[in-house]
Formats: structure tokens, C-alpha cells, sequence
């Protein structure tokens, strides 16, 4: 039997003694390698072995990225269909901070599915970006239902003006009202007027520079000694310059290797700060 190894192949029946590994040339179906360590001369790099980072399906977002909100500046997918969001007699229009957004008015809403990491944290703190249609200061009320549409928690903000401006709020989930692993409904509707909304981002209060803090902490038990980031088939199509503007700046587009958004929200500064 003949074995191919990354080992130069000496004459003879025994490499030179002073290899760490030494071949024998048999008949027999069965290969054995002995290894010498007390003979080693050479330390194996600890960067030997490293890791790449790909945004593919959940390693990113809704992962990594602790925003819960899955495409939340309301962009499209590569059929032209708004990604992930449920319009309720909303609508769905261009000049958004940076893209499109969604138009409230009367009882129009919008609604999307989320999952809270309920199991460790209670509160939320988000932005969402407002402006008014018509001069007047609207409020916007961001509620998490549960399936059944019980409210279990709500916030308010008001529109300053018709420019765009960013408004924080914060969601307190009450204990028990939901399980580990129980999905809700994050929903956006308009108390009176009519009113733009954009931009909205909704973080566990105990997020890491915007990172989910268990996936910090196991990435950190793995030792990567050298990350490679963007990774995969992701990186043949990534543009660098698109990830490193202020977040409601960057451009949401369709994942140029693989299924779902891209909306660059984990750059080249948030990758700098996940491996620090």
C-alpha cells in the first residue's frame, strides 16, 4: 500500500532517524505511522488552524448581530417583494433614510415576527427612524404581541418635523409573558396623521457594541487565532466601503452569494470590534 504524505519519502526501509515521523514500506493493507514528539523540531503555528466569518443564513444576523429586527430599514428582496415585513394597509414607499420606508396612516400598520432572547433579557432598547408627511408631529407606537395579539409591551415616539430624525425608545417584556424560543409580532402604527418610519433597530439591553452576548462568549472559548472576514462565496461580491458609513447610511441589498439581505449593518468597525 502506497501512502502519500506531506513528508519527503526516503530510500530505503526507515526514513532517516532524525525525522519525527518514520515510514516502512510493507505489503500489508494496514498503514502505520510512528511518531517521534521527543524528536520534533519545529512548533505547529497556532495559527495553523483559523476560521472565516460568512454571512450565511443565521450567523450574522439574528445571530451575531443582536438587532432582532430582521430588515429594518424595509428594503426588497431580489423578486422586487418587501423582505420579511407584513403591510396592514401601510404603505410602502421610496425616500427613506437611505432606500425605502413604510407610509402609516388611520389603522394602517406594519408587523414583523421576532425573536427575544427572553431567557436572559427582559429590556430592549431600540431606534426608529420618523418624520412627519404633513407638518404635524404624529406619534408612532411600536408594540410586541404575542400570536394571539395580546399587547406585552409598547412604546411611543413623536415626529419633530417632515426631515428625518432618529428617536430612541426602550421595551420592557414582563416576566413570563414569554417563553424561550416564543416567537412575538413587533408591530409599528401611527396614533393620529400620517407619518414615515425607517431605520428601526431593537437590541437586548445587555448587547456587546451591538453583538449578541452568548455568541461573544462562545466564539471567545473557541481560541480562534486567526479570523478571516468576509468569508465563503459572501466575499467575491462584498464592497467594504459599503459597511463602514453610519449604519442608517448603508445600503440594504440582496445577499450577493446567498439567499436573504445584506444590509452591511456588520462591517469593518463591528468586525474590528467583535475580535477585540
Amino acid at each position: 500500500m502506497l501512502a502519500i504524505l506531506p513528508i519527503v519519502w526516503m530510500a530505503g526501509d526507515v526514513a532517516k532517524q532524525e525525522a519525527p515521523v518514520v515510514f516502512q514500506r510493507s505489503e500489508s493493507e494496514i498503514t502505520r505511522i510512528t511518531v517521534r514528539d521527543a524528536d520534533a523540531q519545529y512548533a505547529v503555528p497556532r495559527r495553523l488552524f483559523s476560521n472565516f466569518l460568512e454571512h450565511l443564513g443565521g450567523s450574522i444576523y439574528q445571530a451575531l448581530w443582536a438587532n432582532v429586527v430582521y430588515n429594518p430599514q424595509f428594503e426588497a428582496e431580489r423578486d422586487g417583494r418587501l423582505a420579511q415585513w407584513t403591510l396592514e394597509g401601510a404603505d410602502w414607499v421610496e425616500d427613506g433614510v437611505a432606500g425605502r420606508c413604510v407610509r402609516l396612516r388611520g389603522a394602517a400598520r406594519v408587523r414583523q415576527e421576532v425573536a427575544l432572547p427572553v431567557h436572559r433579557q427582559l429590556r430592549y432598547r431600540g431606534t426608529v427612524w420618523v418624520r412627519s408627511v404633513r407638518g404635524r408631529a404624529p406619534a408612532l407606537i411600536l408594540r410586541v404581541q404575542d400570536m394571539a395579539g395580546r399587547v406585552i409591551c409598547s412604546a411611543t415616539v413623536r415626529a419633530g418635523g417632515t426631515r428625518w430624525q432618529p428617536r430612541r425608545f426602550e421595551l420592557r417584556v414582563p416576566e413570563g409573558a414569554l417563553r424561550r424560543g416564543q416567537t412575538a409580532h413587533l408591530t409599528l402604527e401611527v396614533a393620529a396623521g400620517i407619518l414615515d418610519a425607517d431605520m428601526l433597530e431593537l437590541f437586548p439591553a445587555d448587547a456587546v457594541d451591538g453583538m449578541d452576548p452568548e455568541v461573544v462568549a462562545i466564539a471567545r472559548d473557541l481560541r480562534i487565532e486567526l479570523l478571516r472576514w468576509p468569508g465563503g462565496n459572501f466575499a467575491s461580491g462584498y464592497h467594504w466601503r459599503n459597511g463602514v458609513a453610519p449604519r442608517e447610511k448603508r445600503p440594504t441589498v440582496p445577499n450577493p452569494a446567498w439567499p436573504g439581505l445584506e444590509t452591511h449593518h456588520f462591517g469593518t468597525d463591528e468586525f474590528m470590534s467583535f475580535c477585540r
